[in-house]
């Protein structure tokens, strides 16, 4: 358990650490190329302002402007496709709208993922909730979810470095979906999706901008990680050890 000792070691020397070094222990320069925003070319910094200017997205703002679009065929297929993932991970039931029972809105979010030549790479397409609609005490109540600090991801890398470690990164595709929900939401079908008149959904897992969702997905991984024999540390609940 020695690294656990380094570890908060280097976490009190960063509370009192505010500058940056490199490798020299010497401060770097703000215009150091490093820190370019452009990460495949390094234009001048005239280009740099321009790519800033000229970056505006050509999203479509909703279901219905995407559908009326030259590329409609895309986005149809997009929405389609997420609505077919929402039905085979069971995220939702489709039920009788209960008497009385709040009923939260739901909205597409549609963006274009550009490669680094700016070339259209995929249409993608997101359902979330109108979480601001939910009533606290009602559909949710505790919201908090701890994210890592910079100081301790800071410090793992260092530990990294000092060890001569190899780090992993990964990405969970559809996070939120993982997290079961305890409360009871009602959630109105978004455009695109025909279910019955006087039906809504009923949802079984947490939806992207549900007021729990980011808390009840980090219990799920709390617990996951649990069973794979990781254990929490108190300095930072966002890190796990084994």
């Amino acid at each position: 358990m020695a690294w656990l000792e380094v570890l908060g070691w280097i976490l009190r020397c960063m509370r009192k650490v505010k500058y940056r070094v490199d490798c020299n222990n010497l401060p770097i320069r703000d215009d150091n190329p490093r820190y370019s925003i452009t990460s495949y070319s390094q234009p001048c910094p005239t280009e740099q302002a321009n790519i800033v200017l000229t970056d505006k997205t050509d999203d479509p703002q909703s279901y219905n402007k995407a559908m009326v679009r030259s590329d409609a065929t895309e986005w149809d297929a997009a929405c389609k496709d997420k609505i077919h993932n929402f039905q085979q991970m069971g995220v939702y039931n489709i039920v009788l709208q209960p008497k009385g029972c709040k009923v939260v809105g739901s909205k597409w979010v549609l963006c274009i993922k550009h490669g680094p030549d700016g070339q259209v790479q995929k249409y993608k397409a997101h359902i979330i909730t109108q979480g601001f609609t939910q009533v606290e005490g009602l559909d949710y109540d505790q919201t908090f979810a701890p994210v890592i600090k910079l100081s301790t991801f800071c410090a793992i890398l260092t530990i990294a470095v000092q060890q001569n470690l190899t780090i992993h990164q990964m990405d969970i595709k559809a996070a939120y979906l993982n997290g079961k929900l305890k409360e009871e939401i009602y959630m109105e079908a978004p455009p695109g999706l025909e279910i019955p008149e006087g039906m809504v959904l009923q949802l079984n897992w947490a939806v992207y901008s549900t007021k729990q969702g980011g808390r009840v997905w980090y219990k799920d991984m709390c617990g996951t990680m649990a069973e794979m024999g990781y254990t929490r540390i108190k300095a930072d609940h966002a890190v796990f050890i084994q």
